[in-house]
């Protein structure tokens, strides 16, 4: 199943409320989705496999090279999957209209040609929990928008609210009453193809994205360093958040240090809760 959408639309969220993990970063600044994360969960005797798809931006907003094959190949994932999740910042459509969005569903067409059978697509309006009950009338327009832009007859809408879980269940029963006869590809307690180290990665990335996401550049990075169990069930985890300059080094640690340990103490908790056990964060900014 294909997440796919518009720069911070919610995806990822999404992705991680429907299979129940953090499995990619997650945060507000736009494109914040660095890989396909892959996302398991399973359902009775049904297997869903979730592709989360970096953001979907217009050629004007690609940053280099690397970014605009990134986006290019995000497009390209829809021919590859079974089912799309195309999901809409339902809140900030409403209140502009952004007509990247409407493209980012034209390209989606595009890329499905002309399939004999394209993957079933369901329009999910995500963030309905922040437009007021007197402005929802205006989501049945939005809806036969997108519907004209890529000539998509999409199979479902869905309103959600990825941050507080309202409407994914059904969500989630349409995808899964949707399933096709095939073997499992994971057993049925994975909820992702990332190593515990991986996961921890992506987890202080949506932390550092989170903490200081004015001000930081793309370019910063964060690498794994050490991991050790302890016996009493505890893990030690190290990580460097890596800068390109001085300046941006400032920013991340903040004031004696009071912004790099605010990210640390959102990253723990998150850990904590993923991994089910006490955690012990290190986290460097290095240059």
């Amino acid at each position: 199943v294909g997440v796919l959408g518009a720069p911070n639309a919610g995806k990822s969220a999404l992705a991680c409320a429907l299979v129940g993990d953090a499995v990619s970063a997650v945060s507000r600044k736009t494109n914040t989705t660095r890989t396909r994360a892959l996302g398991v969960r399973t359902v009775g005797d049904a297997q869903v496999v979730f592709v989360d798809a970096p953001g979907i931006v217009g050629r004007e907003h690609y940053r280099n090279a690397a970014h605009a094959r990134k986006v290019e190949d995000a497009t390209a994932l829809a021919s590859e999957c079974d089912a799309l999740v195309f999901v809409v910042d339902a809140a900030r459509q409403l209140e502009r209209r952004d007509l990247r969005v409407l493209e980012a569903v034209r390209k989606t067409r595009a890329a499905l040609g002309e399939m004999r059978a394209p993957p079933e697509a369901v329009l999910v309006l995500n963030k309905v929990d922040k437009i007021p009950k007197e402005r929802r009338a205006g989501l049945t327009k939005m809806v036969d928008d997108f519907r004209a832009a890529g000539d998509f007859e999409f199979a479902r809408v869905f309103p959600v609210s990825a941050l507080t879980g309202a409407g994914t269940r059904a969500l989630m029963d349409h995808i899964v009453a949707g399933a096709r006869e095939a073997p499992w590809e994971f057993d049925a307690t994975s909820t992702s193809d990332m190593t515990p180290a991986q996961r921890a990665l992506e987890i202080v990335r949506e932390s550092v994205y989170d903490g200081v996401h004015e001000d930081l550049p793309y370019g910063i990075d964060i690498a794994h360093v050490s991991w050790e169990d302890f016996r009493n069930g505890d893990a030690r985890i190290e990580q460097n958040i890596l800068v390109d300059t001085a300046s941006q080094r400032k920013i991340v640690v903040g004031k004696s240090g009071e912004v790099v340990g605010r990210i640390g103490i959102n990253a723990r908790a998150m850990l904590e809760r993923a991994l089910n056990r006490k955690v012990h964060l290190i986290l460097n900014v290095r240059l």
